[in-house]
């Protein structure tokens, strides 16, 4: 089994990076402490994530490929919520799911409105989101990247690759040029950490 995408690959600073598998919603945020700002342009550039009504469950779909939707969800912590305030795209803050991976932060796979949505907080307390349509989230799964993650002070800045993978995978692959980096999928997420500077072009899983 095989899955691929071609990920939006733009570079934003080194701290905060959100990518949009091509195909999902285009959710460039930066969200941090609750900028209404950051919120106001992103309902300009989303419009339909004001309108769209909360959903109830994940879909059939999104439950026959991800595994980590089928377990009781957590639901989002209510610091967090109190910063995001309103769910983009029918994104439902109670269906958050914690994804078990070993990474600095916390990270939540939520269902959304024909999307899944990934948020992210590391120790910064900068908050990270991304979302991808149903359709590409079941071909190729959805990730958040971060770059400039040292794992301690004064070794070289890492990247740092966290997602959810479709049922099946084994294995996740990110091409970055002519560099490819190899990664485990278990319980369906990974968590991988390389050298790269710079986003991810593409995602393939085995």
């Amino acid at each position: 089994m095989k899955f691929g995408v071609k990920v939006a690959g733009w570079r934003f600073g080194v701290s905060l990076l959100l990518l949009s598998a091509l195909g999902g919603l285009a959710l460039w945020q930066s969200l941090g402490h609750g900028s209404e700002s950051s919120r106001a342009e992103s309902e300009k550039r989303n419009p339909s994530s004001k309108s769209l009504a909360v959903v109830q469950r994940a879909d059939n779909r999104q439950l026959a490929i991800f595994a980590q939707l089928k377990t009781s969800p957590e639901g989002l912590p209510s610091d967090l919520k109190r910063v995001l305030r309103r769910p983009p795209s029918g994104a439902n803050w109670e269906l958050a799911q914690r994804l078990p991976v070993r990474a600095q932060g916390r990270f939540w796979a939520i269902p959304a409105s024909g999307s899944i949505c990934m948020i992210g907080q590391g120790k910064d307390r900068i908050i990270e989101m991304t979302c991808a349509t149903t359709k590409a989230a079941l071909q190729h799964g959805v990730a958040i990247v971060r770059l400039g993650q040292a794992k301690v002070v004064d070794e070289p800045a890492a990247r740092l690759t966290v997602g959810m993978a479709p049922d099946g995978s084994r294995t996740v692959v990110i091409h970055t040029g002519a560099m490819m980096t190899t990664g485990a999928v278990a319980n369906g997420v990974f968590a991988v950490r390389d050298m790269a500077t710079d986003p991810p072009d593409e995602l393939t899983f085995r």
